[in-house]
C-alpha cells in the first residue's frame, strides 16, 4: 500500500463486504501505519476520510469503530478515497441561479431566530435529538 487511498479502500472493502462490522474496532493508527508500511500521516489521513465519510467514528482515548451504515444506506453516496466527488461541498457558495437570495433569507431567519450561541457550541456525537429525528425522517423516506 502506498497512499492513504490504499489503505482507505482496504477498510472500506473490508466493511462492505461484512468482514469489519458495525462497533468492530479497526487498528490503531500507529499500528494501521506500520502494518501497512506507511508513515504515521498517512494511516491518519486514511482514518479521517473514512470519518469524514460517516464509515467510522473515532473516539478519543478508545479507538476507531466501524459505525452502523445500515440505518441510513445510501450506496449514491458512497465514494472511494480520492475519486473525485460528484457534488463538491468543499466550497460553500451558490451554484445555481437563485441560490443567493435563498442562502441570504436563510441566513436571516437564523440571525433573528436568537440563538446564535447555541449554534456555535458543540454538537453532542450523534446530533441532538432534534438532528437525529430529522435524518431518521430522511433515511426512511430515501428508502
Amino acid at each position: 500500500m502506498n497512499g492513504y487511498q490504499d489503505i482507505a479502500n482496504a477498510i472500506l472493502a473490508r466493511i462492505h463486504s461484512g468482514e469489519l462490522r458495525p462497533g468492530a474496532q479497526l487498528l490503531p493508527v500507529r499500528a494501521q501505519a506500520q502494518a501497512a508500511g506507511v508513515a504515521l500521516a498517512t494511516a491518519v489521513r486514511a482514518y479521517a476520510w473514512l470519518e469524514q465519510q460517516g464509515l467510522v467514528v473515532a473516539e478519543r482515548g478508545r479507538g476507531t469503530f466501524v459505525r452502523d451504515q445500515g440505518a441510513c444506506r445510501n450506496d449514491a453516496l458512497v465514494q472511494t478515497a480520492g475519486a473525485t466527488p460528484a457534488i463538491d461541498l468543499s466550497f460553500n457558495s451558490p451554484t445555481v441561479a437563485g441560490q443567493e437570495e435563498m442562502l441570504r433569507q436563510g441566513l436571516r431567519n437564523l440571525a433573528s431566530a436568537g440563538d446564535i450561541a447555541s449554534l456555535l457550541g458543540s454538537v453532542p456525537q450523534g446530533g441532538t435529538l432534534h438532528q437525529r429525528a430529522l435524518a431518521a425522517r430522511f433515511c426512511s423516506s430515501a428508502v
